[in-house]
């Protein structure tokens, strides 16, 4: 039986994938692969481990801080609590050519109450998320607690 969420041939009957441990009842059930996939558990993606950011950093330092890391966006917490998310597109309608990047702190340009999915939550539950605030990014907390971020891009290639 194939996985629908990473294609690993499993044997007929199993009940998890042996290589990412995806249930695969979806698959088998009316509708499976897409419908399947749609349910796939948002842990089960391959999320980045979050850049994390304090609100009153530098946007200048956090920007080079994004480009060494690679990433698009960066989760912004006080004393634990994620309380914003800083995104390039965020800091290109915000940001670019109208602040000082120096005197700038990141609570300035971040958007406030980003979406923090749950593990468990389904892939469908993330897009419906990511259209309706016009997202491209959401924090997910992961296994173990830490944070991670999974992209509209990440969501698009599980479907595929």
């Amino acid at each position: 039986m194939k996985c629908p969420d990473c294609g690993w041939q499993n044997l007929a009957g199993a009940d998890v994938c042996e290589h990412c441990s995806t249930p695969l009842e979806p698959a088998a059930a009316p509708g499976g692969g897409l419908a399947g996939r749609l349910a796939c558990k948002v842990a089960k993606l391959k999320t980045r481990k979050a850049l994390l950011l304090a609100p009153d950093a530098a946007v200048a330092e956090s920007v080079r801080r994004m480009r060494k890391a690679k990433a698009s966006c960066a989760l912004v917490t006080r004393d634990g609590e994620l309380v914003g998310i800083l995104t390039e597109h965020g800091l290109l309608q915000r940001f670019v050519g109208l602040r000082d990047p120096q005197k700038t702190q990141v609570c300035e340009v971040m958007e406030t109450d980003p979406i923090l999915l749950d593990g468990g939550d389904s892939v469908a539950y993330a897009f419906h998320q990511l259209s309706l605030g016009g997202y491209r990014h959401l924090a997910i907390r992961l296994p173990g607690g830490s944070l991670g971020t999974v992209s509209a891009q990440d969501l698009v290639e599980t479907l595929v």
